[in-house]
């Protein structure tokens, strides 16, 4: 069975429809058309969002009877007992989504649970979110997306828990302009949008999160981390009070720091302003390997693999011919990931052993 905790807040969300209808209509796309004696039930819900959303006139389901299964009835607010599910069940009337509360449903439910239909976390959220997603104005929902992925949503390396992505767009959804605001939700710092929203805080977002609030065990002191942002002398005071911040929150969990940040506008990103996303100095370059995750090598390298499994540049007899001639290729990643146009310069070299072979400059040609 899948589930997760919702974040702190959730039950709170309820109190606006957003949250409520944006459900019901996700159960009805995975259910489909009602038929008479269908039954599915969902138990991956925590129980005080069980208890909310049922209570929540604007929760329902086009066609489908709804209802909690908990341990005592309540007319109502939708609740329901076990018993009277099973009865439900065999009484094969009007079709039924049954949310039920397994720490309150008792054994009854056994039935029920391996006869009928189960809608997981997985299932659900997926439907869920894309149309939380797609009820944002024009102009917020691409923002939307990159700060889930930012945040690591559908992904294997730092998963983005669903009901954190869920409610971050409930928020969203009943003012577009907390996308920025609500940001501590799904684990990056928040941004100060005004007017439209600017994708590209959101990187800046993500690296303030980083720097500012690193695994335990591998962090500087709150000094240095603030001194790092490079905030100029204008804005002493907040370099001060973000280490403060820093000081108090160093033993929480990143989302409960995260939290703190919510509570302070004032540290938001575009009302602090960091020196440090202005700085044309690299800092670093990630060299792309030549081979793929097959282990071939790229198409674009340039290269062949030989049958003892090397890499090979292939010069033409004809190399004298612009079509014949042979083409290596480098790539790499730098941080930052732009530079200001002619910034920066590289100089590759082929060399063996002492000797370079061949060289050439090659200019950052990103301007922003």
């Amino acid at each position: 069975m899948e589930g997760s905790l919702p974040p702190r807040g959730m039950k709170v969300l309820f109190h606006a429809n957003h949250a409520a209808s944006i459900l019901g209509d996700a159960f009805a796309q995975i259910l489909g058309t009602p038929e008479s004696g269908s039954m599915a039930f969902v138990r991956c819900l925590p129980p005080d969002v069980t208890s909310e959303l049922v209570a929540q006139d604007g929760f329902s389901v086009e066609g489908w009877r709804v209802a909690a299964v908990v341990d005592s009835p309540s007319p109502q607010t939708r609740c329901i007992t076990a018993d009277q599910a099973v009865e439900w069940r065999e009484a094969k009337g009007e079709a039924t989504l049954l949310l039920v509360d397994p720490s309150r449903a008792g054994a009854g439910m056994d039935g029920i649970f391996g006869a009928t239909r189960e809608i997981g976390e997985t299932e659900l959220f997926k439907v869920a979110i894309d149309l939380a997603r797609q009820r944002l104005p024009h102009g917020y929902k691409g923002y939307a997306l990159k700060a889930l992925n930012k945040a690591g949503w559908e992904t294997r390396r730092r998963p983005l828990a669903p009901w954190s992505a869920f409610s971050y767009l409930c928020r969203a959804n009943d003012d577009p302009k907390a996308l920025g605001a609500a940001l501590p939700m799904i684990g990056l710092w928040p941004v100060a949008v005004d007017g439209a929203p600017i994708e590209a805080d959101l990187g800046r977002s993500l690296d303030l999160v980083e720097r500012l609030i690193p695994p335990q065990g591998s962090r500087l002191s709150p000094e240095q981390r603030a001194s790092a942002l490079k905030l100029g002398d204008a804005e002493i005071a907040l370099e001060t009070k973000l280490a403060g911040l820093l000081r108090e929150t160093d033993g929480l969990p990143r989302l409960d720091a995260l939290e703190r940040v919510g509570q302070m506008p004032e540290l938001w990103l575009n009302r602090m302003n960091p020196g440090l996303f202005d700085d044309q100095t690299l800092r670093a370059i990630e060299w792309l390997p030549w081979r793929g995750k097959t282990r071939k090598p790229g198409a674009w390298s340039g290269l062949r693999e030989t049958e003892a499994g090397r890499l090979e540049l292939r010069l033409s007899p004809n190399g004298d011919e612009p079509a014949s001639r042979a083409r290596l290729e480098v790539r790499w990643k730098t941080d930052p990931e732009t530079l200001p146009k002619g910034s920066v310069e590289y100089l590759i070299e082929v060399r063996s052993g002492q000797d370079v072979l061949a060289e050439k400059t090659v200019a950052a040609r990103q301007s922003r």
